[in-house]
C-alpha cells in the first residue's frame, strides 16, 4: 500500500510492486490549481512493500507563475529513502521517476 503523510491511502487496494506504480506527488490537477504560489510544499509518501519493508518518498517543490502567466515548478526535489533521486528547476511538470530497491 501507499499512504500520504496524513495516512490517506493513495490507491483503493493493495498494489503489485513488481510493476511500476504511478501516483502524483501533488495530488490531482484540481489539487495543483489550489496550491499556493511561491510557498514551499512538502509531501511524504510511505510505501509498505510488505509487512517487514517500508520505504519513503519525500517531495518538496515551489510553484510560481512564470513571465507568460503559466504555472511552473520553480524547484523540485524528490528523495527516496532520504537519498536525493531528482532535483529540477523551472519546469512545467514533475517528470516520472522509477525507484528501485538497492
Amino acid at each position: 500500500m501507499v499512504y500520504d503523510e496524513n495516512g490517506k491511502p493513495q490507491f483503493k487496494g493493495p498494489v503489485n510492486f513488481l510493476g511500476e506504480v504511478a501516483f502524483s506527488i501533488y495530488g490531482s490537477v484540481a489539487d495543483l490549481t489550489a496550491l499556493p504560489y511561491n510557498s514551499p510544499v512538502k509531501r511524504r509518501f510511505i510505501l509498505y512493500l510488505n509487512r517487514a519493508d517500508q520505504d519513503t518518498i519525500d517531495a518538496s517543490f515551489r510553484l510560481r507563475r512564470n513571465e507568460c502567466g503559466f504555472s511552473e515548478f520553480e524547484t523540485v526535489a524528490i528523495y527516496y529513502n532520504t537519498q536525493l533521486a531528482y532535483e529540477g528547476r523551472n519546469t512545467t511538470e514533475i517528470p516520472s521517476r522509477v525507484f528501485r530497491k538497492k
